[in-house]
């Protein structure tokens, strides 16, 4: 994953949403995709469904929505 691009690319948010479920911290996730741990919360909680898992596919959907002009 890229440090210098605004947002994680399909496989970054790929590690990124694989982490919580093998019990890894954002603090954790952060030094193995090597981006500050507070966008790596953003994303976690941008993809975060009703029951409490994690989807990346929820999170760009939630992203895209957002990037969309009213």
């Amino acid at each position: 994953m890229d440090p210098r691009s605004k947002h994680p690319s399909r496989e970054g948010r790929g590690v990124i949403f694989s982490g919580p479920g093998r019990g890894s911290s954002p603090r954790a996730i952060d030094r193995l995709v090597g981006r500050p741990a507070s966008p790596i919360c953003r994303e976690l909680a941008r993809g975060r469904q009703g029951d409490g898992f994690c989807c990346v596919a929820t999170a760009r959907r939630v992203h895209d929505a957002r990037q969309t002009p009213p």
